[in-house]
């Protein structure tokens, strides 16, 4: 990952996962955790509902 990506999501991954968390395809959270490895757990709190 570059580090203008990893900049992007190091400051804005809760904004992204809030906004996203209640979205009906989960499928963007799974993509957002193959883009954003380092916060892979706060997108997976998306898919345990």
């Amino acid at each position: 990952m570059n580090v203008l990506m990893r900049v992007f999501f190091d400051t804005k991954h809760k904004e992204l996962f809030s906004l996203l968390k209640d979205y009906p395809d989960k499928s963007v959270l799974r993509l957002l955790k193959k883009i954003d490895p380092s916060h892979i757990s706060t997108y997976e709190q998306g898919l345990v509902d």
